[in-house]
């Protein structure tokens, strides 16, 4: 069982609550130290819970997005309406917070893995993902295929695990490349128990920006902590043996389990009991267990684990079927996580060096919570000097024309306001060349806005790095497209005659040859095409029109296809009247 139906069976369960408590912020800023999911089946809640306490997180994962089989391919799934998803959007950025949405694999036994070893399939899954982050303006992705430890079984592997490793390096080439992250959400590796090595850590360490390590779900079929606290520091020394600490963030439980343990007695005819396991979010462990008649007094810590748990029973009485009195038993016991384990785990992260801590899920926890939190990862006050997150939103122009200066600008904050100092750096990737290039540099005014005026050779990605400069850290904006269009020239006579032929010439530029151009006219309002030829060597092009209308208004123009990564050229118009 996968946390994401462990928490899916709380929903269904009814046990959906949320402790989004406005804290009293501490006067000094809060380490970003936390990151965490934000469930789709409570947008509105855990945003809500995630915007009060922004201010803690360095990312966030929207639970967006699902891998899913169309009966031949892996295709990607939206959870929420597009409506939706930019309203959530508008709501979550803005907070200095890196966006990186979820892909899960829906896909079914086996699909996911058939993908990935099809190297046509991978890369048309990749480029499905690429396409996703560029077109929601992501700031990158978080994988989070969980089908090879729990579903496709350990015999599978083998095979799977160096495709898997191919896949994550590629996407993460892929990505890099518009200047976007990788997140990578795993089991635990090299723990016991808990050894799911098909994900590979050290063969994925080079390309992924972040790994987070799923610590917790020790215990599911059977009664036991949810991520006892011995076993969450095993896991988490063993994966900084094969992943630099500062790419490691720490998965914690903000959920519980409540099992069955058995039953003694006959019960009432007609008598439901609950004899399966279910899920209890840790906002609402207190009162799930309250409707069994548990009072909090019962509730204790356990030693070893860190979690609260209790045992208790459920005693039903009533009539058999033939009328007789009777009564039965029924015995559970559960673990959960509070406020106090989950700052405790944060602790054993921070201890560790590692780079953060996510939160399962965001929404869901208890009141008290956000304060314990805020203690846990602690305030810049501890080294006054410590820079501080900048975030770099840039503006670029989808489209100019090949040898025309564009205007690229930037503007660099720290906490939402201006930040100057430094130098700021546009950066290129030109289509079809790959590898990202400085090509211009500028100092960063106080204001913090910065404007290039630059002319791309080619269509490209473009991005704006700043360095680091007082007490801000060096910083990166997300990649913007700007495609070239080719520079389409043309001319004619002025004075046309009817029924003689007036040339229409020109070039196309970069110069090539064999390159489609199309000859329009401007009938009605609308452009129609009239002519189609193609460029000769240096891009030359020439047309012939004959005016049939006598004192007949002709107005034309010339349009290139795309071609070798410049987008579609337009010329100016030219115009003449027939005599």
């Amino acid at each position: 069982m996968t946390r994401r139906t462990a928490v899916l069976a709380a929903l269904v369960a009814g046990c959906t609550a949320a402790g989004a408590l406005v804290p009293a912020h501490a006067a000094q800023e809060p380490r970003r130290y936390l990151s965490g999911w934000l469930p789709y089946w409570s947008t509105q809640t855990s945003t809500t819970s995630f915007t009060t306490n922004s201010d803690l997180f360095s990312d966030i994962s929207p639970f967006w997005h699902d891998a899913r089989w169309d009966g031949s391919k892996v295709y990607i799934h939206d959870h929420l309406t597009s409506t939706a998803m930019t309203a959530a959007l508008a709501s979550l950025r803005g907070k200095g917070v890196k966006i990186l949405p979820s892909i899960t694999d829906g896909t079914g036994k086996g699909r996911m893995a058939a993908t990935l070893d099809a190297p046509a399939k991978r890369a048309a899954h990749i480029q499905d993902i690429v396409d996703l982050v560029l077109r929601n303006g992501y700031d990158g992705i978080d994988l989070d295929y969980e089908t090879f430890a729990y579903t496709d079984g350990s015999s599978t592997w083998k095979d799977t695990k160096p495709d898997w490793t191919a896949f994550v390096n590629e996407l993460s080439a892929a990505l890099h490349a518009q200047g976007k992250l990788l997140s990578v959400t795993v089991p635990p590796q090299g723990a016991s128990p808990g050894d799911y090595w098909v994900y590979n850590y050290g063969g994925i360490a080079g390309a992924v920006d972040v790994l987070r390590i799923m610590a917790y779900d020790y215990s599911v079929g059977s009664p036991g902590p949810i991520a006892p606290l011995p076993w969450v520091q095993k896991v988490a020394a063993a994966a900084v043996t094969m992943v630099p600490k500062s790419k490691v963030q720490l998965g914690i439980p903000v959920y519980g389990r409540n099992w069955y343990t058995g039953k003694t007695g006959t019960c009432p005819v007609g008598q439901e009991i609950n004899d399966g396991s279910y899920s209890m979010t840790s906002g609402n462990a207190l009162a799930s267990l309250a409707e069994d008649g548990v009072a909090p007094s019962q509730i204790t810590r356990d030693a070893t684990s860190g979690e609260l748990t209790v045992s208790y029973s459920i005693t039903y009485q009533g009539l058999t079927a033939k009328g007789k009195k009777t009564d039965c038993t029924v015995s559970r016991k559960a673990y959960f996580a509070d406020a106090t384990s989950v700052a405790d785990r944060v602790r054993v992260a921070r201890s560790l060096g590692l780079a953060g801590a996510a939160l399962w899920t965001i929404g869901g926890e208890s009141a008290d919570q956000w304060p314990a939190l805020r203690k846990a990862v602690g305030t810049v006050k501890d080294d006054p000097g410590a820079p501080r997150t900048a975030t770099v939103k840039i503006g670029a122009p989808k489209f100019v024309t090949k040898g025309q200066k564009g205007s690229f600008s930037a503007q660099v904050n720290v906490d939402g306001k201006p930040s100057g100092g430094g130098r700021a750096v546009l950066q290129a990737n030109p289509a079809g060349k790959g590898g990202w290039r400085d090509v211009a540099s500028k100092k960063v005014p106080k204001n913090g806005q910065v404007v290039f005026s630059y002319a791309l050779p080619r269509s490209s990605a473009v991005r704006v790095s700043v360095t680091a400069a007082n007490a801000r850290k060096a910083a990166r904006s997300a990649a913007l497209s700007t495609k070239v269009r080719a520079s389409v020239s043309v001319k004619s006579a002025i004075i046309a005659f009817t029924g003689q032929k007036v040339r229409l010439t020109g070039s196309v530029a970069p110069g090539r040859k064999g390159v489609k151009v199309m000859r329009q006219r401007l009938v009605d309002g609308k452009w129609e095409t009239f002519g189609v030829t193609k460029t000769k060597a240096g891009g030359a092009y020439r047309f012939s029109v004959i005016p049939t209308v006598r004192n007949g208004n002709y107005t034309y123009r010339v349009v290139s296809a795309a071609f070798d990564g410049y987008a579609r050229g337009y010329s100016s118009t030219v115009s003449f009247r027939a005599r």
